[in-house]
């Protein structure tokens, strides 16, 4: 276990002159797998997600973890605001559908 944000999704990162800058909503944060954090890695296009991936060293485990974190995550996300959120919700089956469709992960 390591330290994780938990919740570590776009709405929740700041980027200034195409930069990380910071993060924000620590609410969620503690000791966790780091896993839950490499999910944000399913936000990006594929070439990059694969950047992202091999940059932090994610294992193939760690990596199988993450895309089961973006399957629960967007499926609850999905349901719960289908309604009040509907820009949302499309971003979130975009990251569904990498998760589940990327042979290479």
């Amino acid at each position: 276990m390591i330290w994780v944000h938990g919740d570590l999704l776009p709405g929740n990162i700041l980027i200034r002159r195409s930069r990380l800058s910071g993060v924000i909503d620590w609410g969620a944060a503690g000791l966790g797998d780091q896993a839950c954090d490499a999910m944000v890695g399913w936000f990006l296009p594929p070439e990059s997600r694969a950047v992202f991936r091999e940059d932090l060293g994610y294992d193939d485990a760690t990596w199988a973890r993450a895309r089961g974190w973006v399957v629960q995550q967007t499926s609850m996300f999905i349901l719960y605001y289908s309604d009040s959120l509907p820009d949302a919700v499309v971003a979130a089956k975009q990251r569904l559908q990498a998760a589940l469709g990327d042979p290479l992960g």
